[in-house]
Formats: structure tokens, sequence, C-alpha cells
């Protein structure tokens, strides 16, 4: 996961480890990648369900085609990119 003192403005890159929330994953990404601190970030749950994106993330761990689905939405700035497989890209939104 990443570190919050990773701010850029350039494509932000990390994966959501096995036993990691992908919906705590993005609100961490996109803290580092615009450099703010997580609590000032606004509710993922205003852009997307994010018991859906655990789900997601923990459902394709489980079979034999990780990588398959992919789930995007804006977020805080960022267009966000979750794969089912825990890649997880955010880039930054018009």
């Amino acid at each position: 996961m990443p570190s919050a003192d990773e701010s850029t403005d350039a494509v932000y890159e990390t994966t959501v480890g096995p036993d990691e929330r992908a919906s705590v994953c993005v609100a961490v990404a996109a803290a580092a990648a615009s450099g703010r601190p997580v609590d000032e970030l606004g509710p993922l749950y205003d852009v997307v369900d994010p018991d859906a994106l655990d789900a997601l993330v923990a459902h394709t761990g489980r079979t034999d085609a990780p990588g398959e689905q992919l789930v995007a939405f804006p977020y805080e700035g960022f267009e966000v990119q979750l794969r089912g497989d825990g890649r997880l890209r955010l880039e930054p939104g018009d």
C-alpha cells in the first residue's frame, strides 16, 4: 500500500495486497497521490460502494481469471481504475 508522502501529479499505481481492503487502499492511494491526509478526502461511498470494491478484489483473488474485471470511477480529482487482481491506478482527472 502507498505511503502518504509519495505525492505526484503523474499516474499513481499500486497493488491491493491479499489481506488489504480495496476501499481503504483507494483512499490511501488518493491521499498519497494528492499529498493530502486521508481524513481530508471526501467519503468514498459518495462515488462508489466500498463493499463492492472489496468484494471485487476478494472474489477475483479466489478465481482462475484475475485481472479480467475492471471498475473505474472519479474520486478526489483522479480517475481511479481498480482491477479484480488488485492492480490500482489513479490518473489525474480533467
